[in-house]
């Protein structure tokens, strides 16, 4: 018969997949009507190995060349995937940006309107600024500002503890606080 073929397995390399009726598709380097020249091939095969499907041989070069476009394609891909992934985390951080923005707008919103009476959206308009008023020395303080009459202001002479310590006497300081001393009159 002209049809007629041999081959040779050489070494099986691996199953790449295995189908319901037994048959296993397998990458071999087979030898084909006794060419001295292996070849690489991929095709199914029962389980004697005496029956084959229709498959694909390729040389050495051939070989490399489908695993370098394949590795090459894989490279592409996670690069692609890394890609993806990086724009997913940028886009999760910006949302997590804007979410964080909205709740502090929101907050400063919700404090202001604490501060509001009547139900206005900003501070007193014309009252004093408690803050900026710690900060300000006295001296900064309106030439026209209401001053304490004098005779109002307790002297010596109203002071009974003061008319007994003569004015020039340094007076000894207590080492108790105040709060000490009024606790221990109770």
């Amino acid at each position: 018969m002209p049809n007629e073929f041999t081959f040779e397995i050489r070494k099986h390399l691996g199953t790449l997949a295995v189908r319901n009726n037994g048959w296993s598709k397998e990458l071999n380097i087979v030898c084909w009507n006794d060419h001295s020249v292996p070849k690489f091939d991929i095709r199914a095969w029962d389980r004697n190995h005496t029956h084959m499907s229709r498959g694909i041989t390729l040389y050495a070069d051939e070989m490399r060349q489908l695993v370098s476009l394949y590795l090459a394609y894989q490279n592409q891909k996670t690069v692609d995937e890394a890609k993806a992934d990086q724009e997913a985390d940028r886009m999760e951080y910006l949302e997590y940006r804007r979410k964080t923005e909205q709740y502090r707008a929101a907050s400063a919103a919700e404090e202001t309107a604490a501060y509001a009476p009547n139900n206005r959206t900003s501070p007193d308009i014309g009252a004093p600024d408690r803050n900026a008023m710690a900060d300000e020395p006295l001296a900064s303080m309106e030439e026209g500002a209401t001053e304490v009459p004098e005779e109002s202001v307790p002297g010596p002479e109203t002071d009974e503890y003061a008319q007994d310590v003569p004015m020039d006497v340094p007076m000894p300081v207590n080492q108790d606080s105040g709060a000490d001393a009024a606790c221990a009159a109770f």
